[in-house]
């Protein structure tokens, strides 16, 4: 063999080393590259299985949330309602009390009045009464005066007949003489 030859036959051997290596290292490849696109498939189905899973959820989170949004839309549609009525009534009951607070002012303003009223016809009454006590005292006085007027008067009466039938009397005398 020449020289040629022995260095083709080593050439040719430690390619084909080479390539079993190339050929085992391909396969070793290929053997963790499938391990590995199998555990990335199972992955990929347990994250989808799990997507799948979280999207179900999520839809049911959502329609409960709706629910309870709708619901508590209601109560505060319903609450609102209530507050408007009690605020209406509130406002009633304040105009209704200050009505009242109005017509109990004029009420106290009328007894006040009639209370002055009251107390000036009490004040008149007071003084008419002393007035007439003064007008009996004054009239038990004209009473007493004109009893003892009416008695000098008819002692006067009595002294003047006297004194007019001395007069006529001496008056005849004097005509007969």
């Amino acid at each position: 063999m020449s020289t040629a030859g022995k260095v083709l036959v080593v050439i040719i051997m430690l390619v084909s080393i080479a390539c079993l290596m190339l050929a085992s290292a391909v396969v070793q490849i290929n053997y963790t590259g499938n391990r590995m696109l199998d555990q990335i498939a199972k992955d990929l189905a347990k994250t989808q299985e799990d997507l799948e899973a979280t999207r179900l959820e999520t839809v049911q989170v959502r329609d409960r949330t709706i629910l309870v949004q709708e619901k508590i839309d209601r109560d505060l549609t319903t609450l609102r309602a209530q507050q408007a009525d009690l605020v209406r009534s509130r406002s009633q009951v304040v105009d209704m009390l200050e009505r009242l607070k109005y017509d109990l002012d004029a009420e106290n303003r009328k007894i006040e009045l009639a209370r002055a009223a009251l107390q000036t016809r009490n004040s008149e009454f007071d003084a008419d009464e002393k007035a007439l006590d003064d007008l009996r005292r004054k009239v038990q006085g004209l009473k007493a005066s004109t009893g003892q007027q009416t008695e000098r008067l008819q002692s006067l009466r009595s002294q003047f007949q006297k004194n007019d039938r001395s007069s006529r009397e001496m008056l005849g005398k004097y005509r007969a003489e």
